[in-house]
């Protein structure tokens, strides 16, 4: 469990939260005639203040308003704000309520509901209202992930299963649909409940009802039907999965290594469990910390129960490819030449670490293990590798850092992608980096927590140490400044996926062979 030694200093959050973020989602806002109206009433005794934002295809538009003490706000669509796709009311305040309403033209039809705030599901119950006078039904989704996810949708009558179908939902989209479009020559009454279920976690969808001459509907928020405890290994995995995803679309040959967490190599953790190919397929390599030493202290032996458990999962990932870097942290010379001979054996590739903040080019040996100039262009010819992402011993020497990395014969480089002013590498000076002083091309890996936010990073906002949002989580006791997150939830989603402004853009953007992913068993926390 590495973490970057601090490089700017926040005031640090409490342990115990105070108040967070409230966002209610506007899964619809219908294009004109229809007549979009948001009613928000504050229950408090001081003014509350909010942003709303409403999202089109191409833009966003922001509002802030203020809600008067024991008060109400009433926001009309082409009034107090644009039309748009969807929308999303966020604030500090907790004693706000948020009233959605429909009109189509002037009909006095008026269908209006409550929206929850922070609400957000996988499987979601939809009514079908059948009235005499009803002769059409529809539903809306609203995707608030910075990735597709796939909508199954089941349609039901009186206890009956009558048809299934499946829907794609692209990032960041709004995606109206009737019922005939999705099951041709099914009646509006030949259905009466549909359950939808989506592989990620979208806000509640909107189901419609009405009738040819638009004067009358019925507008239900979908129920969401609470599934078993969230499975924080599964959602640790669809996370990498998305992000290997993501990574080879945007740049081919693009690779995925995410350090510890190997338990997710199996259903149940265990080497007899069985086996997550779909998992093991999204990876390229796996990275295992106090492999033979540090587990229980830098510089001391692994157990070796520990040693045995991790080599048997070790070796799951290598039947599928899936080669290890395991960083042991030693410095007695004697532990160090035990930790490589150790690794060279179970055909790891290893590299002893000689201190944990991962700050310095360990002493001995004076060359790296098996040195080669040979050109390593797959992890599976790779003998040895450097992990350095803590510039702080190159001060303000930028050059001088760059040159030394350059100049050390590793056939992989694990490095942060800032600098010590917080300044990201450029894309010229990663190049720069991957060629070896003899000529040989070298894999070059950028490092990025995931199940952790950190306080020296470019997103983390000021404002979080007094009303942290609700997905972060408390301050990990051993690396001050470093937080545990929610992964599975949409804001911090979008911090690393978010294709025009994520983490993961920034990292691919600069030139990097691939990601190295930290903090993976972060599903240890919640468990």
């Amino acid at each position: 469990m590495c973490k970057k030694l601090l490089i700017l200093f926040f005031p640090l959050l409490l342990t115990l939260h105070s108040a967070a973020a409230n966002c209610f989602i506007f899964v619809h806002i219908p294009e004109s005639p229809w007549n979009t109206t948001i009613t928000v009433w504050n229950t408090g005794n001081c003014t509350a203040d909010a942003v709303l934002k409403i999202r089109s295809t191409s833009e966003a538009f922001e509002h802030s308003i203020s809600i008067p003490a024991n008060g109400r706000t009433v926001l009309k669509s082409g009034t107090d704000f644009e039309l748009g796709e969807s929308g999303e009311l966020t604030t500090e305040s907790d004693r706000l309520q948020v009233k959605l309403s429909y009109q189509y033209k002037t009909s006095p039809s008026v269908s209006e509901f409550f929206i929850d705030a922070n609400k957000s599901g996988k499987k979601f119950l939809l009514q079908n209202t059948i009235m005499d006078w009803t002769d059409w039904f529809g539903m809306a989704f609203y995707n608030p992930n910075p990735f597709s996810v796939t909508l199954a949708l089941h349609a039901w009558k009186e206890g009956t299963k009558i048809a299934d179908s499946q829907l794609s939902l692209p990032p960041f989209r709004k995606l109206v649909v009737l019922w005939s479009d999705i099951w041709p020559g099914l009646t509006q009454s030949g259905l009466d409940t549909v359950i939808a279920e989506s592989n990620g976690f979208i806000s509640p969808p909107i189901s419609i009802t009405g009738n040819t001459a638009q004067d009358r509907h019925v507008f239900f928020q979908g129920r969401i039907l609470q599934e078993p405890d969230l499975n924080y290994r599964k959602e640790m995995r669809l996370f990498v999965e998305r992000i290997s995803e993501i990574g080879k679309t945007a740049a081919p040959g693009f690779f995925i290594v995410p350090q510890n967490g190997q338990e997710l190599f199996t259903g149940t953790g265990e080497p007899d469990g069985t086996v997550e190919s779909q998992y093991l397929a999204a990876i390229d390599a796996t990275g295992k910390e106090d492999m033979f030493f540090g587990y229980s202290g830098d510089d001391i032996a692994t157990p070796a129960d520990v040693r045995a458990y991790y080599t048997a999962l070790l070796n799951i990932g290598k039947s599928a490819g899936v080669e290890t870097l395991v960083t042991d942290y030693c410095y007695t010379q004697s532990k160090v030449d035990e930790s490589y001979q150790l690794n060279q054996a179970a055909g790891f590739i290893p590299f002893a670490a000689s201190d944990r903040d991962l700050g310095t080019i360990p002493p001995y040996p004076s060359h790296p293990i098996d040195e080669n100039n040979n050109s390593i262009e797959t992890f599976s010819s790779a003998k040895n590798f450097l992990y350095l992402i803590n510039s702080a011993n190159f001060g303000d020497a930028r050059a001088n850092y760059l040159n030394t990395l350059d100049n050390t014969n590793y056939d992989v480089l694990i490095l942060d992608l800032f600098f010590n002013d917080n300044s990201p590498l450029t894309a010229s000076e990663v190049q720069q980096l991957k060629t070896k002083p003899g000529g040989g091309k070298r894999i070059v890996l950028c490092y990025m927590s995931i199940g952790e936010a950190e306080n020296y990073r470019y997103y983390w906002q000021t404002e979080w140490a007094t009303t942290p949002p609700s997905w972060l989580m408390a301050e990990n006791p051993n690396w001050p400044g470093n937080y545990a997150v929610k992964y599975w939830e949409t804001p911090w989603l979008e911090i690393i996926l978010n294709p025009g402004t994520g983490y993961l853009k920034k990292i691919i953007d600069a030139g990097f062979d691939g990601v190295y992913l930290d903090k993976i068993d972060t599903f240890e926390y919640f468990e």
